[in-house]
This record gives structure tokens, C-alpha cells and sequence, in this order.
């Protein structure tokens, strides 16, 4: 199945699921900006599909040597451009290594 067949398929299967919130996409031609509201399905793509499975996969503990083995990454820096790491998510990290951590390591 090509890329673009596969994007037209997973579109078709976020929107089947209720993939819907609006989303704003920002673009620019030359120094214009052109902002218009999309359903998110329009926006996702295997693509985002990849950065998806890197984020979770880190947060789920699994190491990145093995991540970067099932992405083809080659180089940590590149893979880790990939990655939206949220401030819950390291909370969470921070409490489960260090529990109630002193305060002056804040």
C-alpha cells in the first residue's frame, strides 16, 4: 500500500472513530499567515502515527535503543525530535523514580 493510500485510510478510520475536534492549521505563503479550523481526522497521517508510537512507547518505559530499532532511527537526536514529552508525563517520571523528593531538587 503506498503512503498516500494509507493516510486516505487512516483519515477514513479517524473520522469513522469520532476523530472530529476541531484543529487549528497554520500555514504561510511567503509572509502571509492562513489559519483555518480542520476535524482533526483531516489532519493525522501515518506520520503522525510515528511520532505517536515514539511518545507513548518512551512513556511506557521501553528504551529508546529498542524504539529506534522498530523506527529505523539511526541517530537518538533525530528520533527525539519526534518526542512531546508533557509536564504531567514528567511529574509522573520524577515522582516514580524519587517519590517525595526533597524540595531543593525541584
Amino acid at each position: 500500500m503506498s503512503n498516500q493510500k494509507a493516510n486516505d485510510a487512516l483519515k477514513e478510520l479517524c473520522k469513522y472513530c469520532g476523530i472530529n475536534s476541531p484543529e487549528q492549521k497554520v500555514k504561510y505563503i511567503g509572509n502571509k499567515r492562513i489559519e483555518e479550523t480542520l476535524p482533526k481526522f483531516e489532519l493525522i497521517s501515518t506520520h503522525t502515527a510515528r511520532r505517536t508510537f515514539i511518545t507513548l512507547s518512551l512513556e511506557q518505559g521501553i528504551r529508546p535503543e529498542i524504539i529506534m530499532q522498530r523506527t529505523g532511527h539511526k541517530d537518538i537526536k533525530t528520533m527525539m525530535k519526534y518526542v512531546k514529552i508533557t509536564s504531567k508525563i514528567a511529574e509522573m517520571e520524577m515522582s516514580r523514580a524519587w517519590g517525595n523528593a526533597p524540595k531543593f531538587l525541584d
